[in-house]
């Protein structure tokens, strides 16, 4: 047996900063987890060394998802139960539905506002852009709308996607911007938005997306842009500030990066230089309430670090053995009591 683990459907972070359900993590996967460097817990990728599954007491946390009784969460650089947790640093507060037709029309939106060039008012539509994972993920989203785009020319490694008749480009242009005011929609936007225009740099602490206006695409005003930006780090609760630098560029610089990645879910690979941040970059506090529902089935994992990162919290990943009768006797009156 063993001590600690989280209910089928708990998120787990993975290296490449995307998400997946504890039940599908395998033994060798890469998780993120956080190691010292100095005073400092940096981020880190670790290797999974063993996944179990076994039955516990668990409790539910905030309403969302179950956890053992037993583990234990990272609180101000020391362990603690999560039924003795109060609050604790939490990589991301915005619980985003990144399938939802809102991020998709948000994700286009953005990286039209980006690298898309609108001609010809708006009936011609062109999409430079040299990673296929975002030419994917942006082919993946226009597809959710009935937005149909083609391949083009390659050219300097540029890869091109264009819209395949004027009425579409106009009817997805009258779509794309037709926000809800929903906080998928504004993750969506601002993934897109990187995706097409962030930067970092070589030690990042900080989104940097820099506007400048180009004459030759119609409809696109990079003060308006920057608002939209603007609106939806606000929306979202990310701390930012605004600049025009000397060449005309208008600046929008976002901090707490880890957190707007995982957040918004972009498709860049542009999104890996913000793992060796440390976790005060994060700069979220949640509070945690938690109540004890039943024994179930819940799962374990060990990684080489010995931590790993669920459903936004560091916690800990060391398997342990303990006694079954005294850890059942002492659970069973805990439930008793509540």
């Amino acid at each position: 047996m063993v001590e600690g683990g989280f209910g089928p459907g708990a998120r787990v972070l993975m290296a490449d900063l995307r998400w997946k359900p504890i039940e599908q993590v395998e033994v060798g996967d890469k998780v993120l987890a956080v190691s010292p460097l100095g005073r400092d817990l940096v981020f880190c990728t670790s290797t999974v060394r063993d996944v179990v599954s076994h039955r516990d007491f668990v409790a539910s946390v905030n309403g969302r998802f179950l956890v053992s009784v037993e583990q234990d969460v990272l609180v101000d650089y020391t362990w603690k139960p999560f039924l003795q947790t109060q609050t604790a640093k939490c990589l991301f507060i915005n619980c985003i539905n990144w399938s939802s037709p809102s991020w998709c029309k948000g994700y286009l939106a953005g990286m039209a506002d980006g690298d898309g060039c609108w001609y010809d008012d708006l009936h011609r539509f062109f999409l430079p852009q040299k990673e296929e994972a975002v030419l994917h993920k942006f082919k993946e989203c226009a597809d959710k709308i009935a937005w149909y785009l083609r391949l083009g020319r390659t050219t300097q490694g540029l890869k091109l996607l264009r819209g395949t008749n004027a009425d579409s480009n106009m009817e997805a242009y009258c779509l794309i911007y037709q926000d809800d005011g929903s906080p998928e929609y504004a993750a969506g936007y601002l993934a897109g938005i990187f995706d097409a225009e962030g930067t970092s740099s070589t030690h990042p602490t900080a989104i940097r997306i820099g506007i400048q206006l180009n004459p030759k695409r119609s409809n696109k005003n990079p003060r308006e842009i920057i608002a939209r930006v603007k609106q939806y780090a606000e929306q979202l609760g990310y701390h930012f500030r605004i600049w025009v630098g000397d060449n005309g560029w208008t600046v929008l610089r976002i901090t707490n990066p880890v957190r707007v990645v995982v957040e918004t879910q972009p498709a860049s690979e542009k999104r890996l230089k913000f793992i060796r941040n440390t976790l005060r970059t994060v700069q979220s506090k949640v509070p945690i309430q938690t109540t004890v529902v039943n024994r179930t089935e819940v799962i374990a994992l060990e990684s080489e670090v010995g931590n790993a990162v669920v459903e936004g919290f560091v916690i800990n990943c060391v398997l342990q053995n303990f006694n079954k009768e005294k850890k059942e006797i002492d659970y069973c009156q805990l439930v008793q009591d509540n």
